[in-house]
């Protein structure tokens, strides 16, 4: 009798220790609830957890231990279409995410550590068409970023140190030919830069930046790297360019 009590006794305070409780958020003013989840007898959120818009569409859904986010989550817009999905860990996002706009097409796929953007990311127009590709350390731009014309050419590449421009850059006209280069030092242009002619690529000014926002024109014009015209002023400090021969 007494190991039957004793088996009962532990039973009782198993089937305790796991039961669950469903609970239901405050509801919208149409009688809508915004949230249904459970909580185990400790008062911690556990197991599935879902939230609603006021129309009645699912908001975000995933689950919960110990009153942290864990395993794949997913949101909605309030129209239906999905607006991200990916995975949480002890609370915090980690892995490749998705997110997408309110058409359904997808507008970033990035990757997280700790909550924080880590490694490659793409960003998307609302048509769905690639115009950014880059890195991320600890949420910081690192590396080189590349943006995209809508046709897939490269319109600019640029080297960033925790979110700041360093390093050489290049722009690009739409039909992939350069269209300027230089170089940021701690988001100032910095030396030499290039504007270049649309057409051939082959003739381009330049310009020297000093660091502190001032430029000045060189006055030299080149073609296949080599000097063709120069630049002098009238009296007036009117412009006009001498041909070299």
């Amino acid at each position: 009798m007494k190991t039957f009590f004793h088996y009962l006794i532990i039973f009782i305070i198993l089937t305790s220790c796991s039961s669950k409780t469903e609970k239901l958020g405050e509801p919208y003013s149409n009688g809508q609830i915004s949230s249904r989840y459970t909580i185990s007898s400790d008062g911690l959120k556990n197991g599935n957890y879902v939230t609603y818009f006021e129309n009645g569409q699912k908001r975000s859904e995933g689950e919960y231990e110990n009153d942290k986010q864990i395993g794949a989550w997913t949101t909605w817009h309030e129209n239906g279409k999905k607006s991200s999905e990916g995975h949480y860990e002890n609370g915090l996002m980690t892995g490749e995410w998705k997110f997408y706009f309110p058409n359904g097409k997808p507008q970033q796929i990035n990757h997280f550590k700790n909550n924080n953007s880590e490694g490659e990311f793409i960003d998307f127009n609302e048509d769905g068409i690639k115009i950014r590709v880059g890195h991320t350390i600890n949420g910081l731009l690192n590396g080189k970023s590349i943006n995209y014309y809508t046709n897939g050419k490269i319109s600019s590449e640029l080297i960033y140190k925790n979110s700041i421009a360093n390093g050489p850059f290049t722009e690009y006209f739409s039909n992939g030919k350069i269209s300027a280069k230089g170089t940021w030092k701690d988001t100032i242009m910095l030396g030499d830069y290039y504007v270049y002619d649309s057409l051939d690529n082959t003739t381009y000014r330049k310009y020297y930046f000093y660091g502190n926002g001032e430029s000045s024109d060189t006055g030299f014009v080149y073609k296949n790297n080599k000097l063709i015209q120069y630049k002098i002023y009238d009296k007036d400090g009117n412009a006009s360019y001498i041909d070299v021969k």
